[in-house]
């Protein structure tokens, strides 16, 4: 029998895909579903891919068992390889991930988490007449994904250019550090060599040689006097 949609579903996920097909047959639009479709005796992946091939729409019910199932992920790939328009009817509240998100990402949702699930289906039913009738309905689920902004150039360039400033001011840094240790000794020797020192001469011709404690110390220190002879007068003088 002919058909317009293909149900891919987890196999956990049936008393939701059975509702979905007995909405959308209510309405005139005829489903495939395994295995009520598969004829008896009849290859499994044979018929899912005749199936698919001759669907003009594909209904996902997504939830977190088919975004984990293998077997629905592969009818996905089948269904954009054959051009089929697919519609997720996202029964919980995950978004696609891995081979899934590939998939899905760009493409129209339905969103039927909340209750009751007739209303989505009937919504569902709407879509897919919309389409038949070579409409496309508004999305009713926004990117689960902001879509990226452009770069400044002032942000591309410090993306590029950054590792290399930072190993230049590293090396900088490393510089200073070696000439510190290299220069600063000698610096410190010559200062210490550089000390002024005072010299003064006692009367019996004896240097005395004096080096001040700190920069404070600028006298110089005084002489030293002895008795060095005696001169008579009339009277008696030392």
């Amino acid at each position: 029998m002919a058909h317009d949609v293909f149900i891919s579903y987890s196999h956990k996920d049936k008393p939701v895909a059975d509702a979905v097909v007995a909405g959308l047959e209510g309405k005139g639009i005829r489903c495939w579903i395994a295995p009520r479709d598969i004829a008896p005796g009849s290859s499994w992946g044979q018929s899912i891919i005749e199936a698919i091939e001759g669907s003009s729409f594909m209904v996902i019910i997504l939830s977190g068992n088919s975004n984990q199932s293998n077997q629905v992920i592969r009818e996905v790939e089948r269904a954009v390889a054959k051009n089929v328009i697919i519609i997720p009817f996202r029964i919980e509240n995950v978004d696609p991930t891995g081979a899934m998100e590939y998939f899905l990402y760009s493409e129209h949702w339905l969103d039927a988490i909340t209750p009751p699930l007739e209303e989505h289906i009937q919504k569902l039913a709407s879509t897919i007449k919309v389409f038949q009738e070579g409409g496309k309905p508004a999305p009713s689920k926004p990117a689960s994904r902001p879509a990226p902004q452009p770069e400044n150039t002032f942000t591309r360039l410090m993306k590029r250019w950054w590792p290399l400033l930072l190993t230049f001011g590293l090396l900088f840094i490393v510089v200073i550090i070696a000439l510190g240790i290299i220069f600063l000794p000698k610096l410190l020797v010559k200062d210490i060599q550089s000390t002024p020192t005072f010299q003064a001469v006692q009367s019996d011709g004896a240097v005395i040689t004096a080096t001040p404690a700190g920069p404070a110390a600028t006298e110089v220190p005084q002489s030293v006097f002895n008795v060095i002879g005696e001169y008579r007068t009339s009277g008696s003088a030392n």
